[in-house]
């Protein structure tokens, strides 16, 4: 998760002219997620947006992820889920349920 976090900001601040050589010297910044709420460098105005871009492609990660879940079980796979007595195959279970 953090290489991404890092290198989708990067980019993000290289696309849109935002990128100055002094972003090499703040990668434990570039790494933290979620970002802080205030920035106190100059730059702050890009790498709020460069956040905001971030989230938005994670949410939309999670969003078709959330759909492929959604439309790759079939109703028997389910019910051998459910009614299977492994402890992972509940664990899996339920965590399916939680993202759905």
């Amino acid at each position: 998760m953090r290489s991404f976090v890092r290198c989708f900001r990067v980019a993000w601040l290289l696309l849109n002219g935002w990128y100055t050589p002094q972003v090499i010297d703040q990668t434990s910044l570039l790494d933290k997620w979620p970002p802080p709420k205030k920035y106190s460098h100059h730059d702050w105005l890009g790498w709020t947006q460069a956040d905001q871009a971030t989230n938005n492609q994670i949410q939309d990660y999670c969003k078709t992820l959330r759909q492929r879940l959604r439309e790759s079980i079939t109703s028997s796979v389910a019910e051998d889920f459910r009614s299977s007595k492994d402890p992972v195959d509940q664990l899996l279970w339920r965590l399916r349920n939680e993202e759905r």
